[in-house]
């Protein structure tokens, strides 16, 4: 069925995060404009030429972010893209702001009678406690340009003369003043910066797509779009709600903050998901294995000793390869067509991405003087997994089971020949 592919929770997590790069991106093409206008009383021409600075941007760099993800992995890329929103969008949060806190006083260090009060000093018996004086404000900062949050501190008597005072009472109390100008040409940089990164996001997200369903991609692409376009039409009236209870405008920047948070840490999840081994695989493989009446058909692949780099974690990612390549071979077996192993091939080729990922990281965390020729045999790899699946979608079920043949010696291979080489790099 053509609509088979939306029950696959995958499709909805795309579409989440085109909700963000793309939807959010449209809500606040419209948002910016009254946004400048009432946070920072800019004139409309203003606002406007700087609302169209957040937009034009965006569009143009996605072409920039199609290249990115060619070149590096749409997953890299939304690793980036995810987490650089989650910063920006916490710091777009924090509103202009002026609070007041308890600064730290001054108290009595022997009892006695106070015997004069002014704005500098206090005077108990013989001693006298100094204030600290306030200043004129800050009114003359307000045509300065203030990144970090400013800080004036000031002390007030709180007692009168000829009041008794006994030790470690207080005389003046404490005041804290901080001030946050949330400047406006440091908010238009962030918020432009942003729109671009959503840009290379927008690319990126339809990058996986052919990936993942390469039989779906206008269904799946039209759902993924769909969900895109909804994030355009309800946002700027969760703005509006977010606002009206809130009283701040950067509620927005609140919102896309935690919709940033949801779609980095669900892909995140996913992915550590797919590094570890399932618990449910042998019952999985051991039914894939079973055909004709029962007959147990003999796997591709065995594992053996010989494979291991005595590395638990490694070896087990292993075994789920081979495993997942033992279970494309029975399907063949079998009789399967291209279609019957596309899930799993599907299984094994983002497996293998997260597999890799997790011993570059290991490599280069440990420096492996042989870091970037184990790379590329990892980039190789892939290209020729690549490669099986064009050979295998257009082959018979006959041309199929000599194909298979490749994925007996292509996994196999480069564990004997690399990843027992740096063994020792892997932990």
């Amino acid at each position: 069925m053509k609509l088979q592919p939306l029950k696959n929770i995958r499709v909805w997590r795309f579409g989440l995060y085109y909700f963000l790069v793309f939807g959010c991106f449209v809500a606040f093409s419209q948002w910016l404009v009254p946004y400048f206008v009432n946070v920072y009383y800019a004139p409309l021409v203003t606002a406007g030429i700087l609302a169209a600075l957040f937009s034009f941007p965006s569009g143009v760099i996605r072409a920039v972010g199609g290249w990115m993800s060619d070149k590096w992995g749409a997953r890299k890329v939304m690793y980036w893209v995810l987490g650089s929103s989650v910063i920006i969008s916490l710091m777009l949060s924090i509103p202009k702001m002026e609070v007041y806190s308890a600064g730290q006083g001054i108290m009595a260090t022997q009892s006695g009678t106070v015997t004069a009060v002014s704005e500098d000093f206090i005077t108990v018996n013989d001693k006298v406690y100094r204030l600290q004086a306030k200043t004129s404000g800050f009114e003359q900062l307000e045509d300065q340009l203030l990144v970090f949050p400013t800080k004036e501190t000031w002390q007030e008597s709180v007692v009168i003369v000829g009041q008794q005072v006994q030790k470690k009472e207080l005389l003046a109390k404490g005041v804290t003043r901080i001030y946050f100008q949330a400047n406006m040409w440091i908010f238009a940089v962030l918020v432009i910066l942003l729109g671009s990164i959503w840009g290379i996001g927008k690319a990126a997200v339809y990058k996986h797509i052919p990936d993942y369903f390469p039989e779906e991609v206008g269904v799946v692409g039209g759902m993924v779009g769909v969900l895109g376009g909804l994030g355009g039409f309800f946002c700027p009236i969760i703005f509006g709600y977010l606002l009206n209870w809130t009283g701040l405008w950067t509620s927005a920047w609140m919102f896309m903050f935690v919709i940033s948070f949801i779609c980095l840490f669900w892909m995140h999840r996913t992915i550590m998901q797919q590094v570890q081994l399932p618990f449910d695989l042998e019952s999985k493989i051991s039914g894939l294995l079973r055909a004709d009446g029962g007959r147990l058909l003999s796997p591709l692949i065995t594992w053996s000793d010989q494979f291991s780099v005595g590395i638990k974690e490694i070896d087990l990612q292993h075994k789920h390869m081979m495993q997942l390549i033992n279970a494309i071979d029975e399907c063949v077996q079998t009789g399967g067509n291209f279609e019957k192993i596309l899930p799993i091939f599907n299984e094994l080729e983002e497996y293998t991405r997260s597999h890799f990922a997790n011993e570059e990281a290991m490599l280069e965390k440990n420096q492996c003087s042989e870091f970037e020729a184990h790379k590329r045999s990892h980039q190789q790899l892939l290209q020729e997994l690549t490669d099986w699946r064009k050979k295998a979608a257009s082959s018979s079920s006959d041309r199929l089971v000599e194909l298979m043949a490749v994925l007996k010696v292509w996994f196999p291979g480069h564990i004997l020949n690399a990843d027992k080489k740096h063994a020792e790099f892997f932990h």
